[in-house]
Order: C-alpha cells, then structure tokens, then sequence
C-alpha cells in the first residue's frame, strides 16, 4: 500500500472554488438552469424509470473531465499502482449475471472521484447514488471475498462513513443498491458529490480495483408543496378580486343602474353580496382601494 499516495488524497484542496471560470463559461449570466442532473457512471446514455441518464463512458486519463454540452465534471484522482490501462476506470458486470441496464458498468476511482453539478437552481434536492458491486463479484478467482469500504461526501460534509455496497445488499454481489440523501441544499449554483477511499477494505485483492466505484447518480429538485391553508386563500381572493374586476368594468360602462346596484347579487362561497353593498365596500370604487390591473380593468381591495 502506498502511504504517500494516500495521504495526497486525504490532503485533496476544496475545488469550489478552481471551478468559477468553468461555472462562468458554463452558466452565463443566467447561473440558475437546471433543476435535475441524472448521470450513468462509467456507460452509455440511458433511458431508466421515465428519465435519461447521460452517458459518462469516457477513458481519459485527466484530473478534471468535462463536456461542454452536459451541466457536469468529476474529477479522478489517484494512481493504479501496478497499471496505467485506462479500462480500469470503467469496470463491467460479470458475463451471465443479469443485472438492471443502470448497473451494468460502474466508474471506480483509484483514490477519490468527485462529481460536479452546474447552473442549478438554489435549493434543496433529492440525491440518490446508485451501487453495485460488479468488481469483487467472481467466484472462480475469489474476488468475491473483496471487500470495498469508501466514504461519501456530499457538498463537503461526510454523510457516509466506511460505506461498502455489498453489505448493504447482504453480502450479495452485483445486486442493486440505493443511497437517498434528503434535502441536500445547493448554493452558488453547484453541487459536489465525493466518493473517498481512506485505505481501508481489501488492498492487494483484487489488486488496484479497491477505490469508489458508482454506478448512477440521479439528482431532483425538492420542491415542497404549498400548505392547504395557502391554497384556500388564495382561491377565495382570486374569487374575490375577479368578482369586483367584472362589477367595476360594468359600473364604469354605465351597465349597472340604482335600482340594479340595490337587486343584483353576486354568490361567492356560499354567501350573497348585492352590488350597491360591493360599491360601498370600495368606496365608491375610490383609488385609494386600487390594488391593481387585470385584464377587464382596475382591481379594487373590498372589506365585507
């Protein structure tokens, strides 16, 4: 095990802020664009429980991977330390086991893999990290006796300690697992996913193939629904407001006389309003109850 390497990673430097030019030349001046980010790690585009997942399938040997065209980066770091083959970044399912097309390939990191996510809306999210362990899987070789024990960053706070997929799934390799972290608030337009291997789990078996590895990551944004109370409300005031809107336009043409004002009644939620008690309650249709323009005229603030 290479001590020194590992500790560079534990040493890795905050990249928020190393990725304002990106998000600058990403975002524009319009920073808030997205409001959901679904990635296949390691594979080809997707589509998967009614969403697309972008293909992330590329070999490059960079510290910082991304594509112009799609709102996210990760970064790799570490070394394979018997192995420069670029294929290890992408690790495949064992031939013959059948597992969902989501989980087929899987991106493994030697050290650290990070996700960026760009020009999202301010907010809170849903983050679901999608595993499987398709690596330490094979009986004939014994690497289904590995062991992979990563940790889980999310926006720079740890919400995962010694993470290991397999245990999650009963010790059952290439089985599906989900990760749902609630409410994760994005700031400053951008969201930083970490996978982190701190040396622990198997080290020599297999060798090098001991690092994070994911399968998806699916991102949504976290909208809470307005409050029942909040909704009735505002339908009685919408109710309202359109009820004097139709009754000012009519007096102002002329189309409402005294005796009209005094007989003709308006119904709203259950109760009867005459038109001359509606004129008295906006005194007169006075301007100091204007509260506003619509589409028929001038909007009038009542008090019944």
């Amino acid at each position: 095990m290479d001590l020194s390497a590992c500790a560079a990673a534990t040493s890795e430097p905050n990249n928020r802020e190393s990725l304002k030019p990106i998000m600058d030349n990403r975002c524009g001046t319009r920073k808030s664009k997205y409001h959901s980010l679904f990635i296949n790690a390691g594979g080809e585009r997707k589509n998967f429980e009614q969403n697309v997942f972008d293909e992330d399938n590329s070999t490059l040997l960079t510290t910082l991977y991304e594509n112009s065209e799609k709102p996210w980066a990760y970064s790799c770091l570490g070394e394979f330390e018997t192995s420069s083959d670029s294929t290890n970044y992408i690790q495949n399912v064992t031939c013959g086991v059948s597992v969902p097309e989501l989980y087929v390939k899987a991106r493994l990191c030697p050290q650290s893999l990070t996700y960026y996510g760009f020009c999202l809306h301010n907010g809170h999210y849903n983050v679901k990290l999608h595993f499987a362990e398709i690596v330490f899987a094979k009986d004939e070789d014994y690497s289904s006796l590995g062991k992979r024990v990563f940790d889980i960053y999310i926006q720079g706070k740890q919400l995962g300690r010694n993470f290991n997929i397999k245990k999650n799934t009963g010790n059952t390799p290439n089985m599906e697992w989900i990760e749902n972290f609630k409410d994760i608030y994005v700031h400053d337009n951008l969201l930083e996913i970490r996978l982190f291997w701190a040396g622990k789990g198997s080290i020599y078996d297999p060798l090098d193939l001991n690092g994070p590895l994911i399968s998806a990551i699916s991102v949504t944004r976290n909208i809470k629904p307005l409050p029942r109370a909040r909704i009735v409300v505002a339908s009685v005031l919408t109710g309202l407001l359109l009820v004097v809107l139709v009754l000012a336009f009519m007096w102002r043409m002329g189309y409402l006389g005294d005796r009209e004002l005094r007989v003709t009644k308006v119904e709203l939620r259950g109760k009867s309003y005459t038109i001359k008690q509606v004129k008295d309650a906006t005194r007169n249709f006075s301007p100091t109850n204007k509260i506003g323009n619509g589409r028929f005229g001038m909007i009038y603030k009542v008090i019944l």
